[in-house]
């Protein structure tokens, strides 16, 4: 029995290093495969993470990174699981398969569960599921249900295996003579595992098409089939609570540069930021007023002086070849559509 114990008390040790590894790797894994190069990976402390750069993630890529230090770890614990032998009769060998799926839903619970629900009603940033929420624009209860099916398909997996049986019969072998039956594949669970996957992957459909619009937001939507045509864009919007806002905002469009401007009603430039294709998350404090969020499409120099001079800020134009539009414009493909989905929150 203590050599038993022994053996869990350095598995779950090890467990938490494995779990942060993985985690990890999942994320980096995705950012490699869009082109990036890993500059830091950490997971042998509290504040395991990993910095990816240079990566050119799409929409779907940009998700798919912040989802995969979850799914990952799931992923390759389920393809340990169909290996489990349930025959074996070392008790912590049952006992440390139960450990992982512990872990799994516990985290799981706190980071794709709990922190979407509570992105209803204020803004949360620094997590994965925020940061994914704020990528892709779902429906936080949307996101829940896609967690919970996988959670649970997960489980019932684990359990058609027989793992959560033996585990919980060894674990009480320890305290008591109790006779380990053992189990065969229950292809019952094994199939409605499987259909939660697949319900799972169906949600993550209708997550696209259901709008989310949270209350108290600020949300733009553009679609330009021509920004040569449009030049520059400028919305309207009243702020009522004076507090920290959140800025999701995300640019699709290639060989231009899109700048944003937010000021206030006298004209006073509150933030301004410029880029190709964008994914970013800034924070804002903001009184309450009425604001104006200007979209300025930079497809040549003169329209790049045009930005700067608006937001009086001249001082910084330097020479087209030493600015960041000498190599956007190069590349530019003759398609000038745009794609901007801003939220104020």
């Amino acid at each position: 029995m203590n050599k038993t114990i022994a053996w869990l008390i350095v598995f779950a040790f090890a467990w938490f290093f494995i779990y942060a590894f993985f985690h990890e790797a999942g994320h980096a894994l995705v950012g490699m495969a869009y082109g990036g190069t890993v500059e830091r990976f950490v997971f042998w402390n509290f504040n395991a993470h990993v910095v990816v750069t240079d990566a050119e993630f799409t929409a779907f890529g940009r998700a798919l990174f912040h989802a995969a230090g979850n799914l990952f770890p799931i992923l390759l614990t389920t393809v340990v699981f169909a290996f489990y032998k349930p025959t074996i009769r070392a008790k912590a060998y049952h006992i440390c398969h139960l450990i992982p799926v512990i872990s799994i839903i516990g985290g799981a619970l706190m980071g794709w569960v709990i922190i979407p629900i509570r992105t209803i009603f204020a803004p949360v940033s620094g997590e994965d599921a925020a940061r994914f929420l704020d990528t892709t624009g779902f429906h936080p209860l949307l996101v829940v249900l896609m967690a919970i099916l996988i959670l649970s398909a997960f489980v019932l997996f684990a359990h058609a295996k027989g793992i959560l049986y033996n585990a919980v019969i060894v674990f009480f072998s320890l305290y008591k003579d109790t006779e380990k039956a053992e189990t065969h594949f229950n292809s019952k669970y094994g199939i409605v595992s499987l259909v939660l996957v697949l319900t799972a992957v169906g949600t993550l459909g209708l997550a696209q098409i259901v709008p989310y619009i949270p209350s108290n937001v600020i949300h733009i939507q553009l679609e330009i089939a021509d920004v040569r045509d449009e030049v520059r864009y400028e919305h309207r919007f009243i702020v009522v609570e004076g507090r920290s806002h959140t800025i999701n905002l995300n640019v699709h469009g290639k060989g231009f540069l899109t700048g944003l401007r937010i000021s206030d009603e006298e004209g006073t430039q509150i933030l301004g930021t410029f880029g190709e294709t964008t994914f970013s998350v800034m924070g804002i404090t903001l009184v309450p007023g009425v604001y104006f969020a200007t979209f300025y499409f930079m497809t040549d120099w003169d329209t790049v002086k045009t930005f700067y001079y608006a937001g009086e800020a001249e001082e910084y134009l330097v020479d087209k070849t030493a600015h960041p539009s000498y190599e956007v414009f190069a590349r530019a493909t003759g398609d000038y559509s745009v794609v901007i989905s801003m939220t104020v929150r």
